[in-house]
């Protein structure tokens, strides 16, 4: 029980660091603009942060009109908790 309760902590807190990225990239677009790798951010939403990803590019208002993460973010979120759920089922994570 303590490894999953540890694991969704864990998984929380990146995903409320993911969250932050993707506010650090849409000012950093806007005061230097800089292009944001878009690689980047979809990598961090395919490792489990893809509830951090979709809740960043909608209330930042960051990359949300791409079709790659109109579609890509809420994919991602089916993803992360698919793998979730593999996890806990294969043992990995015991409950």
């Amino acid at each position: 029980m303590a490894d999953l309760v540890l694991f969704l902590l864990v998984w929380a807190l990146y995903n409320v660091y993911v969250f932050f990225v993707v506010m650090r990239y849409k000012r950093r677009e806007q005061r230097e603009r800089v292009q944001t790798p878009e690689f980047n951010l979809l990598l961090m939403g395919i490792v489990l942060g893809g509830i951090g990803l979709f809740a960043g590019i909608q209330y930042f208002k960051h990359k949300n009109t791409k079709p790659k993460f109109m579609i890509g973010a809420p994919l991602l979120i089916v993803w992360n908790v698919i793998a979730m759920v593999f996890l806990y089922n294969s043992g990995h994570l015991t409950g």
